[in-house]
């Protein structure tokens, strides 16, 4: 056998292969669909093509709504963030303990 091969490197290499096809696929995805303005407009204009007025009230119906549920899920959505946060996965803007930020002008990776 070689060396390091155990069944908890092959699951391990296999996880890693199956978590980066997904990612791939995904990030694949993602970039066809375009941006979420780009989605929203596309869903607005579907809904009456031939309709310029309708386009802009359906989106404003959608940030009205966009807005009510982010208000609805305020508490979870600040934990989460503060999970994250405190996980080190998300940094704010001077922040003391990211000083490299004002360094480079950008933020480190967590």
């Amino acid at each position: 056998m070689p060396q390091g091969f155990t069944v908890e490197s092959v699951r391990s290499r296999a996880g890693r292969d199956v978590q980066s096809a997904a990612a791939v696929k995904m990030h694949h995805e993602a970039m066809a669909s375009g941006t979420d303005g780009e989605r929203i407009a596309m869903y607005c204009v579907s809904l009456h093509p031939s309709e310029p007025d309708e386009w802009v009230a359906a989106h404003g119906r959608i940030h009205v709504e966009a807005r009510r549920v982010v208000w609805l899920l305020r508490h979870e959505i600040k934990r989460v963030a503060l999970t994250l946060f405190h996980r080190g996965a998300v940094t704010l803007p001077g922040d003391p303990d990211h000083d490299e930020y004002f360094a480079t002008g950008t933020t480190s990776e967590a």
